[in-house]
Parts: structure tokens; sequence; C-alpha cells
């Protein structure tokens, strides 16, 4: 017998609270983003400035021509990154007027 107010699918309910983010999460998913971005950015223009030296540490993974396609394609991740970083950032931090 079914009792008033319970739920009639528990699955559906379980997959609201899954699948919706608090504003927090975001801005830290964001924040994690545009960090691991900027390093991949990082060592990849070192290595297009110093080679040899990137593809020693790197025992030969990374050379000129790689950290040239890396760095060039991140280029458009990293800007979405940064516009989202600081809309995220600027939007709340803020008070209303």
């Amino acid at each position: 017998m079914r009792t008033m107010g319970a739920p009639n699918n528990r699955s559906s309910n379980n997959t609201m609270s899954r699948s919706s983010f608090s504003l927090p999460t975001i801005r830290r998913i964001v924040a994690w983003g545009l960090g691991v971005l900027t390093v991949l950015f990082l060592i990849s223009g070192f290595g297009i400035t110093e080679p040899r030296l990137v593809g020693l540490l790197t025992f030969g993974i990374l050379g000129k021509t790689l950290s040239y396609r890396i760095h060039t394609l991140l280029w458009g991740p990293f800007l979405i990154f940064l516009v989202l970083h600081v809309a995220l950032s600027c939007r709340f931090s803020f008070p209303n007027r």
C-alpha cells in the first residue's frame, strides 16, 4: 500500500540530485581546469624555447614540434576557461546595487 507523499519513482529523484551542480562546485571545476591548462601552457611554451632541456626532462616525448602543436591547440580551451573563471569570480563577488 502506498503512503501519501511518498515519491512514485525514486530513481528520478536521485538522478536530479546527482546531475545538479552547485555554484561552488562549478567554480572549483573551472579553477582546477584553468590551473591544469596553465601548467600545460607553460610547459609547452618552455618546450618551444628550450627544446633540449624539456626533451631531456620528458625523456624525449616533448620536442619542439610537439610543444608548438600543444601550445597552439591550448589557446582555445585556455581562453574559454579564463573567461569562465573571471566571469564567475566577478559575477558573484560584487554586491547588487
